[in-house]
């Protein structure tokens, strides 16, 4: 697929998530009109905060399908990305592509960009990219980002 029509595609499915997510959250939240005090509004939402995991863990469930095409079709677009380059900045970490497979990362570690001639790409690269056969073999340096 072009990358043209990737970005079309994921539009359309952010779009469909976003209506999705609103019926949603109308299971999920009150209006402050439903209450008799503002005091009361807010401790309900205080309850809502701690119920933060279990609420993200339903809405992934309700928009599974989605999801599950947007995150196929942002790797895809990862791939396709036309290339732009900025200076680096002065933090992360510069490593080697090879040092990064090498480190064991996890997503939830942080993320990197890719590298090249001392400027920043502006294609992100994530550890999950490694056993996903992401790589873009047309760089062999990254900054990393810790989390």
């Amino acid at each position: 697929m072009e990358y043209n029509k990737i970005k079309q595609e994921i539009d359309k499915l952010e779009e469909v998530y976003s209506i999705k997510r609103k019926i949603f959250d109308k299971t999920w939240f009150k209006d402050e009109s439903e209450f008799d005090s503002k005091d009361e509004y807010l401790k309900y939402y205080e309850i809502i905060v701690l119920k933060f995991e279990q609420y993200q863990s339903e809405l992934d469930n309700f928009c599974q399908n989605e999801l599950i095409k947007l995150k196929e079709l942002e790797k895809e677009e990862r791939l396709l990305r036309p290339l732009e380059f900025d200076n680096l900045p002065t933090y992360g970490h510069i490593m080697s592509l090879t040092d990064f497979v090498d480190a064991e990362f996890i997503d939830y570690d942080g993320f990197g960009k890719y590298v090249k001639d001392n400027k920043m790409s502006n294609i992100e690269i994530y550890p999950s990219d490694i056993k996903n056969n992401l790589l873009r073999t047309d760089f062999d340096t990254i900054i990393w980002f810790n989390r």
